[in-house]
């Protein structure tokens, strides 16, 4: 646990330090539009053993940056990929970001880091098939902490559509019932958004 919580602190800190990938792609008057303060729409990723889909709010803070707040279902079929021999299950979660973005538009390439947390129920067997086959059901506090790199293109006057790559760490810290899986993340999204 203490070594996946220092593995977190390390990305973050990665993330904070790291240069954003920039193809000068700077705002010229002809082409810069005050972006939209606010944005809501849909947020979606996936990842080898699950997905996260659910609304996402973003408000622009400072000259290029972003405030994310997501409310959202986190499905999960691991298979043998956890601590018991199946795991299934899913559940609520909200998660709080930031994105610094190539451009005052916030288009073009873009960093951010993200903080969720997911109230998941995990249904598990373990040895299955067997004479000691047993089942059971795990209810987990998870923590998730996760960079972002992607980048962000405007779709006409009111839409973004933004790609991106995570990476983190799911970590239980509470589990009633018996230990399920955690571990290293890697996380494949989009965000879809319309300005007010």
């Amino acid at each position: 646990m203490i070594r996946i919580c220092f593995a977190s602190t390390l990305l973050f800190l990665a993330a904070c330090a790291a240069p954003t990938p920039h193809f000068d792609l700077q705002d010229s008057p002809e082409t810069y539009q005050e972006p939209a303060g606010l944005r809501g729409g849909l947020d979606v990723q996936v990842y080898p053993v699950g997905y996260i889909a659910g609304a996402v709010v973003m408000k622009d803070i400072g000259e290029s940056d972003v405030l994310t707040f997501r409310v959202a279902q986190n499905e999960t079929d691991r298979d043998g990929n956890g601590q018991q021999d199946d795991e299934k299950g899913g559940g609520p979660g909200v998660g709080i970001g930031v994105r610094r973005y190539d451009t005052r538009a916030r288009t073009g390439w873009m960093k951010g880091m993200r903080l969720d947390i997911w109230d998941l129920d995990i249904d598990w067997i373990s040895r299955p098939g067997t004479p000691m086959e047993l089942r059971g059901k795990s209810d987990v506090l998870v923590l998730q902490p996760t960079i972002e790199y992607g980048y962000a293109a405007q779709l006409g006057d009111a839409w973004r559509l933004e790609t991106y790559a995570a990476l983190g760490a799911e970590i239980n810290i509470d589990t009633k019932g018996r230990d399920v899986g955690e571990g290293a993340i890697l996380l494949l999204g989009f965000s879809l958004t319309l300005g007010f």
